[in-house]
């Protein structure tokens, strides 16, 4: 999913960077983010809730208070979908421009699921690119 975002960001010429929580310290992510005109975040739900990695970089990045920034949602899940909520929730707390409510996919993303991330990232870029011109 974060890929197939990453594709229609891509085809507005907006420059894009796809982070992994999972290889990438939470320092250096937020250095990118803190310079960032939007933020997109993906996780799967877990337990009704985010994956631990994800939880833990909210909560450090709520502490850091980037400002002006665009923000939107995705997430797979198997039964519930709350992630993409959460997600949503936390990035308004930061005073995020919520583009949209989130795109959640259940279990595996298929042609028709990758096809909406892709609109969805032609929506961020093109929102970018509006902001830009303000």
């Amino acid at each position: 999913m974060a890929k197939a975002i990453t594709t229609g960001i891509d085809t507005t010429g907006v420059s894009v960077k796809l982070i992994n929580l999972a290889v990438s310290h939470r320092s250096d992510v937020m250095t990118d983010v803190l310079n960032a005109k939007a933020v997109i975040l993906g996780c799967a739900t877990l337990n009704n809730g985010m994956l631990p990695r994800m939880a833990g970089f909210l909560m450090y990045m709520r502490g850091l208070k980037p400002t002006n920034k665009i923000g939107a949602a995705f997430g797979s899940f198997g039964w519930s979908g709350e992630a993409v909520k959460l997600m949503n929730t936390a990035m308004e707390d930061m005073k995020f421009d919520i583009l949209e409510p989130g795109l959640r996919v259940k279990y595996v993303p298929n042609h028709f699921d990758l096809q909406e991330c892709v609109e969805m990232g032609k929506r961020i870029g093109q929102a970018v690119i509006a902001q830009t011109a303000e």
